[in-house]
């Protein structure tokens, strides 16, 4: 396994201010450098490697963090859809419906025999309040419909 050699502290410095999102012309600024010495840097393994390494370690934890407000905001889409406001179940129902692609200006649906029926956005809409809160309560009463 290669080992990274030691960095300089300013080197250190300049990773930090750049996976932070500081560009390379603010890095140097801030730390009083060429813009020469960073590129520099960034041609070299070692630097590179680690802004790499840090970069990815960033995104993982965003996307921990994204998991977990992804998590609560399920939870609170699922109390708008039990409002009492319908306004507040109808945009919570279409932003559900959206996130998973399903909803479009309109849907034309095969109701059997030969029949078809268009329904409008807000049909649409209203009838997924009224499925989304019987899934609710199906999950509630833990899927046995009791």
């Amino acid at each position: 396994m290669n080992k990274i050699k030691q960095l300089k502290p300013i080197q250190e410095k300049s990773l930090e201010l750049l996976v932070s999102g500081k560009s390379i012309s603010e890095t140097a600024r801030e730390l009083k450098i060429g813009r020469g010495a960073i590129y520099d840097w960034l041609n070299s393994g070692d630097f590179s490697s680690e802004l790499d390494r840090l970069r990815k370690r960033l995104k993982a934890e965003v996307q921990d963090q994204l998991l977990f407000l992804s998590t609560k905001s399920l939870d609170t889409l699922a109390d708008c859809l039990k409002s009492e406001r319908e306004s507040v179940k109808l945009k919570a129902a279409e932003i559900c419906l959206k996130g998973i692609g399903l909803l479009d200006q309109t849907l034309l649906v095969e109701l059997g025999r030969g029949q078809e029926q268009v329904f409008s956005h807000e049909q649409m809409v209203a009838a997924a309040v009224d499925f989304l809160e019987g899934e609710l309560d199906t999950a509630k009463d833990g899927g046995n419909g009791k």
